[in-house]
């Protein structure tokens, strides 16, 4: 009791007027309840406003359904048809967020919720536009680890996207990253990528545009039950980032 009073006079003091949380969503009746009322206890905890917005990618389940059982005044569903892309998804959702300060996170939850305030925090109390969750800075920390063709194809594709885009930034695909609204403002309008190569097409316009990121060390937990192939995955995402490159050489 005494942590929770803590966090939310800690919290009351930073005079949040809203936090946002988008979830895309694509095939995730199975996990989406757990992670949506395991989020819903930490932003209660935190005692902010908030919303969760969740983006139903065009599902073939009942994920939408099931997101609307909860019957919580908090949430607020995007449903369309077909499945776009989670890069789609997430623009959707980032778009519709109403909140001072927006994060997107993975349906399954595998980063530590924890980490929503240690978020906020930062880019509070500094001159921060973007926070990008990483699995592979110091700080992380991965309990349970990826099997060993996921590392060895994520190191040869964070090889490629350091060649390519010259990005500083060690962990691009993390599902856990925190904007000002303000910042969003003039980085939507510049992205259009609808697949899993949306993370670099923003961060790299985020560069363009001198925006301050920070990449964050963070607890993740693996989840093998993932949405990418394990080997036409791969394939399409070395793909879509030689497009990317390609895209902007031609704008």
């Amino acid at each position: 009791m005494l942590k929770l009073f803590f966090m939310r006079n800690l919290m009351s003091e930073l005079s949040i007027k809203t936090l946002s949380v988008v979830i895309p969503a694509y095939n995730e009746a199975e996990r989406i309840i757990v992670t949506l009322k395991k989020l819903n206890f930490s932003l209660e905890s935190l005692g902010i406003p908030y919303e969760i917005i969740i983006v139903d990618d065009g599902s073939g389940d009942s994920t939408s359904e099931v997101a609307c059982s909860l019957q919580n005044s908090n949430f607020k569903l995007i449903s369309y048809k077909p499945n776009r892309g989670k890069g789609y998804a997430v623009r959707m959702g980032l778009g519709a967020a109403k909140g001072e300060y927006v994060i997107f996170m993975d349906a399954d939850g595998s980063t530590d919720l924890a980490y929503l305030e240690r978020f906020l925090h930062l880019i509070l109390n500094h001159d921060y536009d973007i926070i990008i969750g990483s699995r592979t800075v110091s700080g992380s920390c991965l309990p349970i680890k990826q099997n060993l063709w996921r590392r060895i194809t994520g190191i040869v594709f964070r090889a490629l996207v350091r060649i390519l885009f010259f990005l500083p930034y060690s962990d691009t695909q993390c599902g856990f990253k925190m904007f000002s609204s303000t910042c969003l403002k003039m980085l939507l309008p510049r992205c259009d990528a609808d697949g899993f190569i949306f993370d670099i097409e923003m961060l790299y316009q985020a560069r363009k545009l001198g925006l301050n990121v920070i990449e964050v060390g963070v607890k993740w937990n693996n989840d093998d039950d993932s949405r990418v192939n394990l080997i036409n995955g791969p394939i399409k995402m070395f793909v879509d980032l030689l497009k990317l490159r390609l895209k902007t050489f031609i704008k």
